[in-house]
């Protein structure tokens, strides 16, 4: 697995990870949904995210490797 730049986050809100996807939030819980996105439920709260790599994956892209790469 390639290390993380320390500045990437670990997971994306669902607003967060539509924007890098280039499609509407419906869209990213459809593919969570159809398991082509991890879903992380925050204890206490309602709040959602997805691993960022998860994100990178379904683009068929690796993680950056080093900071400002992409």
């Amino acid at each position: 697995m390639a290390s993380r730049p320390t500045n990437l986050p670990l997971a994306a809100r669902t607003a967060t990870a539509a924007e890098l996807l280039d499609c509407s939030r419906a869209h990213v819980y459809q593919l969570m949904q159809r398991g082509h996105l991890r879903r992380i439920e925050i204890p206490g709260s309602k709040a959602v995210r997805i691993p960022i790599e998860d994100v990178y994956a379904l683009l068929g892209m690796g993680l950056p490797t080093e900071v400002g790469s992409a």
